[in-house]
């Protein structure tokens, strides 16, 4: 987690650190002068929002498809981003004859993939905190697989609001995604969980309030 990040590697007492609420909230993305289109796909729809850099563990989650692929589970994929691997994972994608995911690089308005998705996958090796993408998935209600890395399971917990799995393993991701895609009772109630963390965490007027007490907090101790 964050806190475990701060206290182990700068050396900060883990009773000096206060977690504040915060408000965070879907915006529209910048238009691009190139934008790719959104292929048509099968349902059910696994989207993820990712840069392609080797942090963000791209490359296990198409390991994972494939393994997916190989056990006869039906579903689309789509890899929303770009990045300097992007390249390199369309290889990987085609060596793994994965012709069910797609990554179509840039797309202007990403969050019309989140409204017809069934199940948001992050596949992360290290954030440093959370990610924003999460919080997109949680406002808008879906299931999500992801890594248990860093500051992710501060806004998740597993089991409870949605599955998460070790970094850099493509047989748990791919276990944990079959078991959403066929289990929709459960990717329900971890969606619907998810929106309710969401809500819980990311409240405008809470967020603004906790701010002020800790600014007054340490004003006193300042004086």
């Amino acid at each position: 987690s964050a806190r475990r990040i701060l206290s182990s590697q700068f050396g900060i007492a883990k009773t000096k650190l206060v977690r504040l609420p915060y408000y965070a909230e879907p915006v529209a993305r910048i238009q691009a002068r190139q934008t790719a289109a959104i292929p048509i796909v099968s349902k059910p729809l696994v989207v993820i929002i990712s840069r392609h850099d080797g942090r963000k563990g791209i490359n296990y989650l198409l390991h994972a498809c494939a393994i997916l692929n190989r056990q006869g589970i039906r579903y689309s994929t789509i890899i929303v981003g770009t990045g300097m691997l992007l390249d390199a994972h369309r290889k990987l994608a085609k060596r793994l004859n994965l012709s069910n995911v797609y990554l179509p690089g840039f797309v202007a308005d990403p969050l019309t993939l989140l409204k017809k998705a069934d199940l948001y996958v992050f596949p992360s090796v290290e954030e440093g905190s959370s990610a924003y993408s999460i919080l997109e998935a949680m406002q808008f209600g879906l299931p999500i697989v992801s890594t248990n890395v860093d500051g992710i399971p501060e806004d998740l917990d597993h089991e409870q609001s949605a599955l998460l799995v070790p970094p850099l393993n493509p047989e748990t991701l791919a276990a944990a995604m079959r078991r959403l895609l066929e289990d929709r009772v459960l990717a329900r109630r971890l969606g619907r969980a998810a929106k309710a963390r969401y809500q819980a965490i990311s409240n405008r007027q809470r967020a603004r309030l906790a701010l002020e007490d800790f600014i007054n907090h340490v004003a006193k101790t300042l004086t």
